[in-house]
């Protein structure tokens, strides 16, 4: 095989300088990694305020869960026999899926009550 030659030199871009030094820098962030942009701290109002947030998610939750074991109370109260089993089951499941949601709000009102507290005690310091 033999290589075609026009007898020119190889092309190149007309922006090379430019190109070598943007190539470089990209590379180099490629193989070290860019500094990442410092994001501000959360302050403790902003933290609660997102328990909070959570908390009431998790309430929102809990009465859904409510409404659908109160419907499941009304189906079992008219039906008997193996249907009857059926719905206990999903109570059941429904009745668990509530009590862990009630535990996750627990322990959130706790991280929530501890953070207010610090904030309090920030606050006291700075009078």
């Amino acid at each position: 095989w033999r290589r075609r030659d026009s007898g020119r030199p190889p092309t190149s871009n007309n922006n090379t300088s430019n190109n070598n030094s943007n190539s470089n820098s990209s590379k180099m962030h490629r193989f070290v990694g860019k500094k990442k942009e410092k994001v501000p701290a959360a302050s403790l109002e902003d933290t609660s305020k997102r328990i909070e947030g959570r908390g009431d998610t998790i309430d929102q939750k809990i009465a859904k869960l409510d409404k659908e074991l109160l419907a499941y109370k009304k189906k079992l109260a008219t039906t008997k026999g193996p249907a009857a089993a059926g719905i206990k089951r999903r109570a059941a499941d429904v009745l668990k899926r509530k009590r862990m949601y009630e535990k996750q709000r627990d322990q959130l009102s706790s991280q929530q009550f501890n953070i207010d507290q610090q904030a309090f005690m920030v606050e006291s310091m700075k009078d």
